[in-house]
Formats: C-alpha cells, sequence, structure tokens
C-alpha cells in the first residue's frame, strides 16, 4: 500500500510513504528509504531556509521528539521543503530518525542528536 507524503494544496512530493515489505531485508529498505528522501531534496535544494531549519529543530528539541505527521501538521510551510529540512537536518547529524529500524512512514520517529 502506498500513500504519498503530500502537502497542503493536494499536490503530492514524489515520495512515497510504504508499508514495510516483509520481504526486503533491512539494509536495502534503508537505501530505498533514502533513494526516496534524496529525490525531494534534490527538487528543493535551493528553497529550503536556514529558518525552516531551526523551526524544525525547535519544536523537535521542545517535545524531545517529533514524528513525521506530528510535524506536518504543524503546517511549518509547504510539506516538501519541510520534509527536505528534515532530512538535511538528519544528513548534517542534528537529527536522528528511526530508518534504520523501520521504513519511512508517518510514523517516522525524529529526535535531537544527543
Amino acid at each position: 500500500m502506498t500513500r504519498p507524503i503530500g502537502d497542503r494544496s493536494g499536490s503530492f512530493v514524489k515520495c512515497a510513504v510504504r508499508r514495510a515489505d516483509a520481504s526486503r531485508p533491512q539494509g536495502e529498505q534503508i537505501i530505498h528509504d533514502w533513494l526516496q528522501i534524496i529525490v525531494v531534496m534534490g527538487q528543493t535544494r535551493d528553497k529550503v531556509l536556514p529558518s525552516l531549519q531551526d523551526d524544525i529543530m525547535a519544536l523537535i528539541t521542545e517535545k524531545t521528539s517529533q514524528t513525521l505527521h506530528q510535524l506536518f501538521k504543524k503546517e511549518l510551510g509547504p510539506w516538501d521543503l519541510v520534509f527536505s529540512g528534515i532530512f538535511r537536518l538528519v544528513q548534517l547529524g542534528k537529527l536522528t530518525s528511526n530508518l534504520k529500524e523501520k521504513p519511512l512512514a508517518w510514523n517516522t520517529l525524529l529526535q535531537p542528536w544527543r
């Protein structure tokens, strides 16, 4: 089952959230997830502002953790930019995610790096 991660206007970020495929090895799943994430990041690379990343960090730090769905509901901006900002912070080592344990989904957990 595929559920796109969409923005508020009804258009969809080209990244699908999938249910775990039991037949897919864990290492293959994380590569698949990051390939989807990188597509969105590539489409928005010149648009994500440091101030948006600061807002994302503040929200996650305030609650100690947030899921993608919780951040989506905060309406910080266009979802593709927020999504890209989140995973840029993961790449920079400022946030951690549970993508090693679970596939990319609305319940993907994000926490400040400790």
